[in-house]
């Protein structure tokens, strides 16, 4: 099934079939709201949201094209959350929230397997083109590698 999407001044179509965005946030009050939100600019994805924990008994069963990974912590970004989401899901993008949005956070973010890296105060101006733009890019790869 194709449809048309419009963000912002982008519009492109993309094939809506089971389209999957995995949250992993460790607290609930957050991972509840940031769900509820990306639903409502997102409505065709499905979503799930998991605490990281959790991720071990996700492993067998669904396959997320994109997961928004929340690295803050009271202990500052947490870089070995994304290894191992990028381990287990290798074929997903992923997007990390972090605390500090300077280079070197976003350096290691991205050396550590991350699609992208997004300061946590940016999250609701910036998240959405983010991952509409991944999305836009896993389409353009889609179909080049189409016969």
């Amino acid at each position: 099934m194709y449809s048309s999407l419009v963000g912002g001044s982008h519009r492109w179509c993309v094939d809506l079939e089971e389209l999957f965005l995995l949250v992993v946030e460790d607290d609930q009050l957050i991972r509840e709201s940031l769900l509820d939100w990306l639903d409502s600019v997102l409505p065709q994805w499905d979503l799930l949201g998991i605490s990281s924990g959790e991720m071990v008994e996700l492993a067998h069963g669904e396959s997320p094209h994109t997961i928004v990974v929340d690295l803050t912590s009271p202990n500052g970004d947490r870089v070995d959350l994304v290894r191992r989401v990028t381990r287990q899901f290798p074929q997903a993008d992923v997007v990390a929230l972090t605390m500090r949005g300077d280079y070197a956070t976003r350096r290691a973010v991205l050396k550590a397997g991350a699609s992208a890296s997004l300061p946590i105060w940016k999250l609701s101006e910036k998240l959405e083109l983010v991952l509409r733009r991944l999305l836009e890019d896993m389409h353009r790869e889609r179909v080049e590698q189409r016969p």
